[in-house]
């Protein structure tokens, strides 16, 4: 199948399987224009459409996972296949710093911090912390942005 072909298939699982070559960047313009093609048409309930994308993404999201416990090893460090390259990467020890009592006291104190700063940003009035200096209002570091969340 050839991609122009891909990007009018009705069954998406179907033409990646058979096209196990397609790269991530091939992936996202297919669906790019998928979507377009299905706004165009006017076919679509949009609503419905992204609750069935985030419903299909659970369903793969978990598939991955349980073939990623099922598989021991890869056949090499870099293993080349299907348009992939797979490796096996240790995640690392994570160290419990919370073991030294003077790292535990500093992040205690840091948490301590970040609630005063989030109430003098929301009072109208000065606050002060506990050796009478003002706490100052910071700023926005990162604004807020409305997102659609879909539960299910």
């Amino acid at each position: 199948m050839k991609t122009e072909e891909i990007y009018h298939n009705e069954n998406w699982s179907q033409a990646l399987f058979e096209n196990p070559t397609m790269s991530k960047k091939e992936i996202e313009q297919a669906a790019k224009i998928q979507v377009d093609a299905m706004w165009e048409g006017g076919q679509v309930d949009e609503l419905q459409a992204l609750a069935t994308t985030e419903r299909n993404k659970a369903f793969w999201t978990e598939i991955s996972t349980q073939i990623r416990k099922k598989i021991k090893d890869v056949p090499e460090k870099n293993y080349r296949a299907f348009g992939c390259v797979m490796s096996m990467s240790n995640t690392g020890d994570r160290k419990n710093y919370e073991d030294d009592c003077i790292y535990k006291d500093i992040a205690e104190q840091l948490k301590d911090r970040k609630d005063l700063l989030d109430l003098a940003f929301k009072s109208k009035d000065v606050i002060y912390d506990s050796h009478g200096a003002e706490v100052p209002k910071v700023g926005i570091k990162t604004f807020g942005s409305e997102v659609i969340k879909v539960n299910f």
